[in-house]
């Protein structure tokens, strides 16, 4: 919602005759595009673009130079804008090109509101609550955007006035350091800068994130860098290659640093680089230099999340957790320095090791963006503070989608989370609101399936505070969709707000083993209920396919996580009632028709759940590359693999009540 709306008498008729009007044509070229392209696709209107400086155009949306900020505050002075509407011109002024394309950006969600063309009269005033709106996307580990889709991930991104897009990658580039047949199905030079591009001209910046210290499991793995990882012991003090200790004993431990022999089993599952090792520092540089000259960004994340120290000292050679933990923030700061005098880039780091580890807060120099990450939605990232005290005076906050190892995105604890952090972000004057998505697992949850959170994230940070659900709901699915129907908003409701207790992340529900036995009643009642929802959502996707004229492909994303989730209701419901029907017996002991319909039920479950395989591969090379896909598809594979063995156990007479206990039954006992 914007800042400021008066409403004036009268209303705009939007016609083929209108055209676009621009005093500084080359500056606001992308706004004109996206505007123009547009008006093509909703009115039907083939507007033409000029420079002609018109001072009161007629029939025409004209984008202006303004010296005036509106008394918008100075860091978000160059994002404020003023959108004015009268019965036969639009005016779009802002200081910056910037604040003329946030002026774009709401003009053609009117236009999605509107499908007749017809516009109220009004005048907008509007900028940002948060400077930095952003999103974190995992392209490691699973879903890696093909070069369309990269493009128009961007363009919808910009669409929500989002203006930070951080690539979480650790081995989805080709390092030119990497060994060449290593390289194949990563990102490449060209494309990463042809990603770049288009965030630039979108107004985006494009920050990377290189893990620089843990969760580097994938590169350490490749033969030719194992001589970087971590040990599992190591000395804290070994000097980096700008601070090496004068001496001896400097001399010494420069020596060693080069003997420094990982154990096997260190080499066997490496994960995160070594912080004490100079060559592996050189090696990590060389890493995000590459990356920073590619991307020419005013910020590059170096991760450094979720790192252990090692253990206290007990003689036998460990470091005390203090000592590595300040190591820690020499290897970090010396990343820094790296990036600020060589590539010009702010550095940005993860806070909770420096929350969990204070000593590496202390030796980590002030002038870095700490980005305070907290999934939990009881959360009230008071931790803000704390870090604010230390000294970190540049901070921003990161919920996320709960999106991993998921069929749908949890948005009931996602929204939460969102708006428990941009209120916080308002608190403690944050510079922005960055909310992650992220791949465990093979990143199952389709990227579409995304937008409903980072439009609620993009407007919570833009308005200072989170929307009611329903409202925004609402408004999503108009502005998203350009369909004024209810039925999109309440299925993205059912998708989003199921509770399942013990099975979430909800792939345990979609993978829980195929095992005949009766199920509690409770949990019985739980899944005809989610069948019901699902029943109504695939509907009414269904009935919005063709009504809905932006992101049809997202419908059918959603739709098919719909039918995922029904199809395990389903399953449930089918093997509670097996277990019913076998009791004691096996299916020999079954009248035929009874055995007939055990069979006939399970291949139906079996073919469901192979069509469901392939609609979803499907739907996965629309927009990613084929890299992440095969193990997820070998995964739903053995699924209706289980499927058609009990289908055959069935027809010989030997289907049976299970009465094993397994792991994922004993995490949901009481269903």
């Amino acid at each position: 919602m914007p800042r400021r709306i008066a409403f004036r008498p009268g209303v705009a008729r939007l016609s083929p005759e209108w055209r676009i009007v621009a005093a500084d044509s080359l500056a606001d070229r992308q706004s004109i595009a996206l505007l123009a392209g547009d008006a093509r696709r909703l009115q039907g209107c083939a507007w033409s673009a000029s420079s002609r400086s018109v001072r009161q155009p007629r029939q025409a949306i004209a984008l202006r130079p303004s010296r005036r900020s509106w008394g918008a505050p100075a860091s978000v002075r160059d994002q404020s804008y003023r959108l004015t509407i009268a019965t036969d011109r639009v005016v779009i002024e802002a200081r910056t090109s910037q604040g003329r394309f946030y002026g774009v950006q709401t003009f053609r969600q009117l236009l999605r509101a509107h499908r007749t063309g017809r516009l109220p009269c009004m005048e907008i005033t509007d900028w940002p609550s948060l400077a930095w709106r952003g999103v974190s996307d995992d392209i490691s580990r699973g879903q890696a955007p093909t070069s369309s889709s990269f493009s128009q991930i961007i363009q919808t991104l910009a669409y929500y006035k989002i203006n930070l897009y951080q690539l979480y990658i650790e081995d989805a580039y080709a390092f030119a350091a990497t060994p060449q047949r290593a390289r194949s199905g990563r990102l490449t030079r060209d494309e990463l800068a042809a990603v770049a591009r288009e965030a630039r001209r979108n107004h985006i910046v494009l920050c990377p994130i290189l893990e620089t210290v843990s969760h580097q499991s994938a590169l350490l793995t490749v033969p030719a860098h194992r001589r970087y990882a971590a040990t599992s012991q190591e000395a804290v003090d070994l000097p980096s290659t700008r601070t090496a200790r004068p001496g001896v004993l400097g001399a010494l431990r420069r020596v060693a640093a080069h003997l420094v022999i990982p154990s096997s089993s260190d080499v066997e599952t490496p994960d995160g680089f070594s912080i004490t090792d100079p060559r592996a520092l050189r090696f990590v540089e060389g890493l995000v230099g590459e990356l920073a000259a590619v991307t020419r960004g005013p910020y590059f994340h170096v991760g450094g999340d979720e790192w252990e120290a090692p253990g206290v000292s007990t003689g036998s050679g460990a470091p005390s957790a203090d000592s590595a933990a300040r190591q820690y923030g020499r290897y970090v700061g010396e990343l820094s320095r790296f990036l600020k005098q060589r590539h010009g880039c702010t550095t940005m780091v993860y806070s909770d090791v420096l929350l969990r580890y204070p000593p590496a807060a202390a030796t980590l120099p002030r002038d870095l963006v700490v980005v305070d990450w907290h999934y939990d939605p009881s959360d009230s990232f008071l931790t803000l503070g704390r870090l604010r005290g230390w000294g970190f005076h540049d901070l921003m906050v990161s919920p996320a989608l709960w999106n991993w190892r998921s069929i749908y995105p949890d948005y009931a604890w996602a929204f939460r989370n969102i708006a428990a952090s941009v209120a916080s972000a308002v608190r403690f004057h944050a510079l922005g609101c960055i909310v992650a998505s992220w791949g465990d697992a093979g990143a199952e949850s389709l990227r579409e399936n995304n937008w409903p959170g980072y439009a609620f994230s993009a407007a919570a940070a833009w308005e200072g505070r989170a929307p009611e659900t329903g409202l925004f709901l609402d408004r999503f699915a108009t502005a998203h969709f350009g369909v004024t129907s209810p039925r999109l908003a309440r299925a993205l409701r059912i998708l989003g707000w199921q509770d399942l207790q013990a099975m979430r992340p909800t792939e345990r529900l979609y993978y829980r083993p195929p095992l005949v036995r009766p199920r509690s009643r409770a949990w019985v009642r739980r899944m005809e209920a989610l069948a019901a929802d699902m029943r109504t959502a695939d509907r009414d996707l269904g009935a919005m396919l063709g009504e809905a004229r932006t992101h049809r492909q997202q419908i059918l994303t959603t739709q098919l996580s719909a039918r995922r989730y029904a199809f395990a209701a389903e399953r449930e419901l089918f093997l509670d009632s097996a277990g019913v029907c076998l009791g004691n017996r096996t299916s020999a002991d079954l009248a035929p028709r009874d055995r007939e319909w055990l069979a006939v039920r399970l291949r139906h479950l079996r073919t469901t759940a192979d069509a469901l395989r392939l609609q979803y591969g499907h739907l996965w090379l629309e927009s990613n590359r084929r890299g992440g896909l095969p193990g997820l598809d070998q995964r739903m594979a053995r699924q209706a693999g289980q499927l058609g063995r009990l289908e055959t156990l069935a027809r010989a007479g030997r289907l049976k009540v299970d009465a094993s206990f397994s792991r994922m039954q004993a995490i949901a006992a009481r269903f």
